[in-house]
């Protein structure tokens, strides 16, 4: 089980485990890069109501290596919904724990945690974590949390240009970027409806890349010569 802080396990009443049941408690061990491969062997103390206790523990070190970039542009919505049933509260700064927690595990989540669709805000992510080898692609939020779905082509519009007014040559944001527009089509025509949408969101895009082109005020020029 996932250790959660003692004192959330308090303030829930789970601080305790009945006589005669178990819990079993999960470790991650991480071994440092320059580790050579093999097994090793450790031991876990526990202290228990003053009373030391020893518990072997082992670890198998591969020879092997993972690279560091990810390459493969996971879809993993973070729901606070869902987030908030499970920790009992829900927060930014927690929604932002998850969110570091996969990179870490390099799990790709869909996007960033916004607290608003301000496009600055967005734009602000994009550029903190864009070099970041765990983040391979992000989508464009368009509610609180990182939801999937384009609903707002004109906000769409907005943050792309602001991706690309912010884009150097050698770095252009948009290079991780990707759009979701639906997924789990059911029956009452929403497959149809996904294919219209699709070819909505083609069309706006290609209008957007020609106005892009024609701009000539320099505000893509570093965005234009990727």
């Amino acid at each position: 089980d996932a250790l959660i802080p003692y004192e959330t396990a308090l303030e829930y009443g789970e601080n305790c485990v009945e006589k005669g049941d178990n819990q079993g408690i999960w470790i991650c061990f991480s071994a440092p890069k320059e580790a050579k491969s093999g097994r090793y062997e450790g031991k876990i103390e526990v202290d228990l109501d003053g009373e030391l206790f020893g518990i072997s523990a082992s670890v198998q070190v591969l020879s092997c290596e993972v690279p560091d970039k990810v390459r493969m542009q996971t879809l993993f919505i973070m729901r606070e919904r869902f987030i908030e049933l499970g920790e009992g509260k829900m927060s930014e700064e927690l929604i932002w724990k998850y969110f570091h927690f996969f990179l870490d595990y390099r799990i790709n989540p869909y996007t960033f945690p916004v607290r608003t669709l301000e496009v600055n805000e967005f734009a602000d992510c994009v550029e903190k974590y864009f070099d970041n080898p765990s983040l391979a692609g992000y989508g464009f939020p368009q509610q609180w949390g990182g939801g999937a779905g384009v609903f707002d082509f004109e906000k769409l519009k907005e943050q792309i240009r602001e991706l690309a007014r912010r884009s150097k040559r050698g770095r252009n944001l948009l290079d991780k970027a990707f759009i979701k527009n639906g997924d789990e089509p059911e029956d009452n025509k929403m497959i149809e409806k996904l294919i219209d949408y699709e070819h909505e969101t083609k069309e706006v895009l290609t209008a957007l890349a020609d106005e892009i082109n024609a701009d000539t005020s320099g505000a893509y020029d570093g965005f234009k010569t990727n």
